[in-house]
């Protein structure tokens, strides 16, 4: 019986070492388990702020970005409003040479006009000499007919001999 409650209480004992053993491990494995947990909670913190670090850059990216087309819109419209003057103006001169051309244009016309009349008036001048000269012809030639010419046929003067003495 001795023997017995000795192997019993050393058996006991064995349990209550392997039951503390097994304590041990468990609490090893917890404190294992916590570490790895607050060395992940570090990293994702470390990585939470590297991620608001490059959100923050993006950011600032974006707004530089958005400040250079706007700084480029602005140098544009600037251009565009000078190109825009610059048209009125070259409009205003082509609007002016167009005027001036057709200005040119009707004192051309109003110069041949002019000639054209003085043309006219000047041929019909022209045609009135003639038909005199070749009435006072006739007329010379029916009074020398009339007064049986002694001097022999009168030769007509043609119209080119009419400008010719004319001239």
């Amino acid at each position: 019986q001795v023997e017995l409650d000795q192997k019993l209480r050393a058996s006991e004992e064995e349990v209550k070492r392997k039951q503390a053993e097994l304590e041990q491990k468990q609490r090893d494995a917890e404190l294992e388990a916590l570490r790895r947990q607050v060395e992940l909670d570090q990293k994702l913190r470390a990585s939470e702020e590297e991620v608001k670090r490059k959100q923050a850059e993006l950011e600032q990216k974006q707004r530089d970005a958005e400040l250079e087309a706007l700084r480029r819109q602005v140098e544009l419209d600037q251009k565009l409003r000078l190109s825009e003057e610059e048209v009125k103006k070259r409009q205003v001169e082509l609007e002016h040479k167009q005027k001036e051309a057709e200005l040119e244009v009707l004192r051309r016309q109003v110069e041949m006009d002019q000639k054209l009349r003085a043309s006219e008036e000047e041929a019909k001048k022209r045609q009135a000499e003639l038909e005199t000269r070749q009435r006072i012809a006739e007329l010379e030639v029916q009074a020398g007919l009339r007064a049986g010419v002694e001097a022999g046929p009168r030769k007509v003067a043609t119209e080119e001999e009419l400008r010719a003495a004319e001239d």
